[in-house]
C-alpha cells in the first residue's frame, strides 16, 4: 500500500474543526516519535508533497458537509475568508454525512503541494470535525 515502507516522519496526521460557513487550516497531531507541531498551522514542508490517503470526519448534525483544499496561507477557525489563492481539492458535496455524531471514513489520493497549507472548510450543517492521515514524500 502507500504506506508500506515509510519512515515514521513521513506519516501526517492533520485534525480541524469548523461549524457552517467556517473554514480552519489544518493542525499536525503528534506523530509516533512525539514530535510534530500541534495547535499550529500546518504547512507542507518545502521540496515535499502531502499525499492524503484517509479522511474521517463526524458532525453534529447529519446534513453537514465537508470540503478539503489548500491556499498560500493559514486560517485561524471558523474564519469567513478561505486561504488565499484556495484550491478545493473535493467538490463541497463529495462528502455529505447521513447520521449526526457518526464517524465517516473514505480513501482518498489528494496531493496538497510543497509549501502550501491544507485546510478544511464546513460550507452547511453543524460543527464538524475532521482528521485526515496521509504521507510526506519529495517532491
Amino acid at each position: 500500500g502507500a504506506f508500506h515502507g515509510r519512515a515514521p516522519a513521513d506519516l501526517i496526521g492533520l485534525r480541524a474543526r469548523a461549524t457552517a460557513g467556517g473554514y480552519m487550516t489544518f493542525h499536525q497531531t503528534l506523530d509516533s516519535a512525539g514530535a510534530g507541531t500541534a495547535g499550529t498551522d500546518y504547512q507542507v514542508p518545502a521540496g515535499r508533497q502531502l499525499i492524503m490517503g484517509a479522511i474521517f470526519f463526524a458532525s453534529a448534525g447529519a446534513a453537514s458537509s465537508v470540503v478539503v483544499g489548500y491556499g498560500d496561507d493559514g486560517v485561524a477557525q471558523n474564519n469567513a475568508a478561505a486561504p488565499t489563492a484556495a484550491v478545493a481539492l473535493m467538490p463541497a458535496q463529495s462528502l455529505v454525512t447521513g447520521v449526526a455524531s457518526t464517524t465517516y471514513a473514505i480513501t482518498v489520493a489528494l496531493k496538497v503541494p510543497a509549501s502550501k497549507f491544507p485546510y478544511f472548510y464546513s460550507p452547511s450543517g453543524s460543527a464538524t470535525g475532521c482528521l485526515v492521515v496521509g504521507i510526506l514524500r519529495n517532491a
